[in-house]
């Protein structure tokens, strides 16, 4: 194995140990379990229905694996014995199958080959559908196991499709049963499959014994009793007459007596022979009716009397015709719908938006919108005082510059006006500031002339003092006082310069402006709403009418007619490929391949007993072998119905049936031999 496939499986493996004598797992239950073998020995034995005694499947010792096969298919009644102590390694069952069908080693040495426990499940299989019951069939396995073949479903699938002479036995899988005959891998997920050589295995079924009379010294005894006669020598003197009679009838009674009893057994000593008889095929079974299933034009034919068809196979082509009306009006439907649908988006993304044919109720809207967003332009360019926007159309600047120059216009006015105001508080500012120095000036002569007390009493003293700044805190007073007067005019002139008033017109501009604007936005918020929900409701029909063209193209693609299982087309419509067929067109019928029957006539009927086995061949052609239990018809001594078919079998095809018959007994066959009739 490759080191990455042996480490996954010594991942999920754990170590085991038995001793001699114990299984390595219940007999009565399927094994989980695989058992890789790395000391001592295992004997594998089976309990098969058919045979007496357990039935030895082989000696695995290391390096083998044990539980696998019977593990994947469920089998019971499996014993793995331990004849000396054996250690290894066990894993799952699962686990090991998912190692195994993946590492080439393990897929080659064990799941390719089956195994012989599955083997002799597929052939005690194969008999009972062949001849409704099992038998022992120890000699057929130890013939044909070496022949024998695994493979499994859905890896080799090319091999079993195209496997020859190979009859397909059902192991075990999931969606399939354990000991069908395979038929296909229809709803199948995984299944293992054994491979019967079908030549091999019917030769070892046929050359089975099958009630051969037995032999001993007693059919010899009998045969020298009945064939030779009796004589009996008399005695010479009269006298003693008596005694030799009775010895002699004692004697002739007994072998009376033995005869009858080699008879007796004889008669029951049935004798068979081997006959073959000729006959042919015949159909019994319903034919099945294909039709077109549709009307239109017939693209493509395939079908051939005679011919034989797969389940699924393509039998015809038609192409229903195309409504060719409802697809033009759809169309237009569709590209009418696109153009209003991009009129929106247009409108909507401020792109130009082409209004051929569009509805007058969008074209309104979009005649608003634009209007609006206008009316927006223009205010906006207002509030920011830009009249050269670029975004402004011509006709748009000029009522922005209309605008301001109306505002210009009374700003002039307003200049003109503050202009002779300040004039006239000019020669007011020049009086208050000659005040303003005036005082000054007399506080300064005041503090100039005071030199300080002149007297030397105290009282006298700070009395003058007291006086000085009572007059020097009036004077600053009085300076105060005009100087506030001073800064009042000259806000008053500041207030009135020209360049102030401009700016302070255009504020009071924007904000008057400023509740235009959110009417106006509401208004195209309102007008977007309706032409986003006109947009979505035209993409709406688009969709819809696209699928209803998409429906009438589909309603007008070719329709394949299929055959739904196997046959033979027995006959077909005249039919080329582009003639007009209707609906119900019959275009041929086909035989489903089963309720054959063989017409032949068996002189020995009389002899043969229900559900005795019969082995058909094709004339000459010993591939297709078939078994079948005679079961005469009602009425009929020369029809034998068939439970299986063939892919190649026709109807009157030469057919060859062998059975064996009872052609008497052993005791019949010795009195034929000496000329005389059994009554």
């Amino acid at each position: 194995m490759v080191p990455a496939r042996r480490a996954q499986l010594i991942a999920h493996a754990k170590p085991f140990a038995v001793d001699a004598g114990e299984c390595l797992f219940p007999e009565s239950e399927a094994p989980t379990e695989v058992f890789i073998i790395t000391e001592g020995t295992v004997c594998v034995y089976a309990d098969i229905k058919s045979e007496a005694e357990p039935v030895f499947l082989g000696e695995h010792g290391p390096g083998s694996c044990v539980g696998w096969e019977p593990g994947i298919s469920g089998t019971t009644g499996i014993r793995a014995l331990a004849t000396f102590g054996v250690t290894g390694l066990a894993l799952p069952v699962d686990a090991f199958m998912e190692i195994a069908r993946y590492e080439p080693v393990l897929r080659k040495t064990m799941l390719m080959q089956a195994g012989k426990g599955e083997v002799w499940r597929a052939v005690l299989a194969e008999m009972e559908r062949r001849t409704g019951r099992i038998s022992s069939a120890a000699g057929i396995v130890e013939r044909i196991a070496p022949l024998c073949i695994a493979r499994e479903w859905p890896e080799d699938q090319a091999e079993i499709n195209s496997s020859q002479n190979r009859i397909w036995v059902v192991m075990g899988g999931e969606g399939v049963k354990a000991r069908d005959r395979w038929h296909g891998g229809d709803g199948v997920l995984w299944a293992r499959l054994v491979g019967l050589p079908e030549n091999e295995f019917t030769k070892a079924l046929l050359d089975r014994p099958a009630g051969q009379p037995r032999t001993d010294d007693r059919s010899d005894v009998g045969e020298k009793l009945v064939s030779r006669p009796v004589t009996i020598t008399p005695k010479r003197h009269v006298q003693s007459r008596g005694k030799p009679l009775q010895t002699v009838a004692v004697v002739f009674t007994l072998l009376l007596l033995a005869a009858a009893a080699v008879a007796t057994w004889a008669s029951r000593q049935h004798r068979t022979k081997r006959i073959s008889v000729t006959g042919r095929l015949v159909f019994t079974g319903d034919n099945r009716t294909i039709t077109a299933g549709a009307g239109g034009v017939l693209s493509e034919f395939h079908l051939r009397e005679t011919e034989k068809i797969q389940g699924g196979a393509l039998l015809a082509v038609i192409r229903p015709p195309l409504d060719e009306e409802g697809v033009r009006r759809l169309t237009g439907e569709i590209a009418r719908l696109e153009r209003d649908a991009a009129f929106c988006d247009a409108v909507l993304s401020g792109a130009k938006a082409d209004g051929t044919n569009v509805p007058a109720s969008l074209m309104e809207i979009a005649r608003r919108q634009a209007q609006l967003a206008g009316e927006l332009r223009v205010f906006r360019a207002i509030e920011r005082a830009n009249p050269n926007d670029p975004a402004l159309t011509p006709a748009e600047r000029t009522r922005v510059n209309a605008y301001f120059a109306n505002i210009k216009r009374a700003q002039d006015e307003l200049t003109n006006s503050d202009t002779r105001d300040a004039s006239s508080r000019y020669d007011d500012l020049r009086e208050a500031e000659q005040s303003l120095r005036e005082a000054q000036e007399e506080v300064a002569a005041h503090v100039q002339a005071f030199s300080g007390a002149t007297t030397g009493d105290k009282d006298a003293a700070a009395q003058e003092i007291r006086d000085y700044q009572r007059i020097l805190a009036r004077l600053n007073r009085a300076v105060t006082d005009r100087r506030d007067a001073v800064n009042r005019i000259r806000k008053e002139i500041a207030s009135m310069r020209p360049e102030q008033i401009p700016s302070t017109t255009l504020i009071s501009a924007a904000s008057s402006v400023a509740p235009e604007i959110l009417l106006i936005s509401t208004a195209i918020a309102a007008g977007e709403e309706q032409l986003k929900a006109s947009s979505t409701a035209l993409k709406a029909d688009i969709a819809t009418a696209r699928k209803k063209l998409g429906q009438l193209r589909d309603d007008a693609a070719p329709r394949q007619i299929k055959s739904l299982q196997p046959g033979y087309i027995i006959e077909a419509a005249k039919l080329t490929t582009g003639t007009i067929v209707r609906p119900d067109t019959t275009l041929g019928r086909i035989i489903t391949r089963s309720a054959w029957q063989i017409d032949c006539t068996f002189p020995e009927t009389g002899r043969m007993e229900p559900g005795q086995e019969l082995a058909i061949t094709v004339a000459d052609r010993y591939a297709t072998l078939v078994y079948e239990q005679f079961a005469p018809l009602p009425g009929s001594t020369t029809r034998v119905p068939l439970r299986d078919s063939r892919d190649d079998w026709r109807d009157g095809m030469a057919i060859r049936a062998e059975t064996t018959v009872i052609t008497g007994t052993l005791l019949d066959e010795w009195l034929a031999s000496a000329g005389i009739k059994r009554r």
